[in-house]
């Protein structure tokens, strides 16, 4: 965990060392810190120039709601439902990447990917850290603008 902290990851890596069989819940810490940010300011800016700020700030809450209820249905489907497990973070994964959450994105996707083939064995410490990841976006996107 150590060399993960100082030597700074993508968040695919730091998932990698979630994933191994010795992990403990620093190695969530390690992917919260990421070089990768919450938003991708490129995509935010892009959105804000075409919509404008309060449109984007509508974007945003909505999403939060969507993805509010996205979060609990895969957790709610854990471990019966592989199908809506997979829509749900789909779905997620695609919003949150076309508003530029960047970390949320990727973070989806890395929970989602297994789960296309019915591998849930890491998706419960998965959607810890992904719960972490949206309260983060949640504290921060009202400031953004």
């Amino acid at each position: 965990v150590r060399e993960l902290v100082n030597d700074p990851t993508t968040l695919t890596e730091a998932s990698v060392a979630l994933a191994s069989p010795n992990g403990d819940e620093l190695k969530n810490e390690v992917v919260l810190k990421s070089e990768l940010p919450i938003f991708d300011m490129e995509v935010v800016n892009q959105l804000r120039d075409m919509v404008g700020d309060e449109t984007l700030i509508s974007v945003f809450e909505d999403f939060e709601r969507e993805a509010e209820e996205q979060i609990q249905n895969a957790k709610t489907a854990y471990p019966d439902d592989v199908r809506t497990i997979q829509r749900e973070l789909h779905t997620l994964k695609g919003n949150s990447g076309t508003i530029g959450l960047a970390r949320i994105h990727k973070f989806t996707e890395i929970i989602e990917v297994p789960s296309k083939i019915g591998d849930l064995k890491h998706f419960l410490e998965g959607m810890v850290v992904l719960e972490k990841e949206f309260a983060d976006f949640r504290e921060q996107y009202k400031g953004l603008l």
